[in-house]
């Protein structure tokens, strides 16, 4: 993972890069002190997309590691950055999806995930990366047309579904999405399925109806699959930066996002939003789309990421 983590993220690692040689720079003429560091690496952070929040809360805990460090060791003063970045993470630590350890009561049962996120930010294509992901593992997968909103929606799935010869569970464009969920709950039962893949609408234009029909989606899946088997994943656009925080927030609040998967990291310069998102939100981040091909997906591992958008 580290090397296709470390291309993904070289727009990201630039940017941090170059804020970084530039506070190294000033380190060669003079005795530094300790709020010019901070006022700059506070600086680096925010234009790294990492919001101003999370910042202040990284800066704040810089003032009191860094206290006893040599101000002139810049390599110190990486290291405690690095931490602190590492910190941030360390809340989410469940960061597998669909946890292969069940309980006796889960076992044979269908395994679901309720993709959710607003249009465009890559949902039915990650759909097909996880879908392959679990076809590769021997298992058996069913996927779910449950936007019924668009009839593109419908179209693109079909085409994802005869390509990678998996069955597709749909109905026609207006029909009720937690119908057709439940419909493909007991197809997935009644044909033994191991994992059932749900693709949903996301127009925020109309955001209070939207939220309403993924709510009673989920409650669909609750009343007929144990929480364990529920995987709620929010697909997050990397290139929207900060701004997708907000737009993650009401999905969350909402919806009860168990886990995140971010798309096209590898097209952003702004790849610090992982860090404001992880603790903004404190949702783990469990997948990231690293690529257009149907194999360029990943685990998130917090300390590869940091790792690349702080070392050449």
């Amino acid at each position: 993972m580290k090397h296709n983590l470390n291309n993904a993220l070289s727009k990201t690692r630039s940017r941090i890069l170059s804020g970084l040689k530039r506070i190294k720079n000033v380190f060669g003429t003079g005795p530094r002190l300790e709020y010019e560091i901070l006022e700059k690496l506070e600086e680096l952070l925010v234009t790294a997309d990492v919001g101003v929040r999370t910042t202040q809360k990284i800066i704040n805990n810089l003032e009191n590691s860094i206290h006893n460090i040599d101000k002139n060791d810049f390599q110190a003063i990486l290291h405690a950055l690095e931490r602190e970045l590492l910190n941030v993470f360390e809340r989410n630590n469940q960061r597998e999806i669909l946890p292969q350890h069940q309980s006796t009561e889960c076992k044979g049962t269908p395994r679901i995930i309720l993709a959710i996120g607003v249009n465009g930010v890559g949902k039915t294509t990650s759909i097909a990366k996880i879908a392959h992901r679990y076809k590769t593992q021997g298992k058996d997968i069913l996927l779910v047309a449950a936007d019924t909103f668009r009839a593109a929606a419908n179209e693109q799935i079909e085409i994802l579904a005869n390509r990678a010869n998996l069955e597709l569970v749909k109905s026609q464009y207006g029909a009720d999405p937690a119908s057709v969920l439940y419909d493909g709950i007991i197809s997935a039962e009644k044909t033994k399925k191991d994992v059932v893949l749900v693709d949903t609408a996301g127009r925020l234009h109309t955001k209070v109806n939207l939220m309403e029909e993924i709510k009673k989606m989920n409650r669909v899946i609750r009343k007929n699959i144990h929480s364990s088997n529920i995987e709620v994943l929010l697909i997050i656009d990397s290139t929207a930066g900060h701004n997708a925080v907000y737009q993650a927030r009401s999905f969350s609040e909402n919806l009860g996002a168990t886990g995140i998967m971010l798309t096209k990291l590898d097209g952003t310069a702004k790849g610090g939003m992982v860090v404001a998102i992880e603790d903004e939100l404190e949702i783990p981040v469990k997948l990231v789309g690293i690529g257009e091909g149907i194999d360029d997906i990943e685990d998130f591992v917090p300390a590869d990421f940091v790792k690349a958008i702080l070392y050449e």
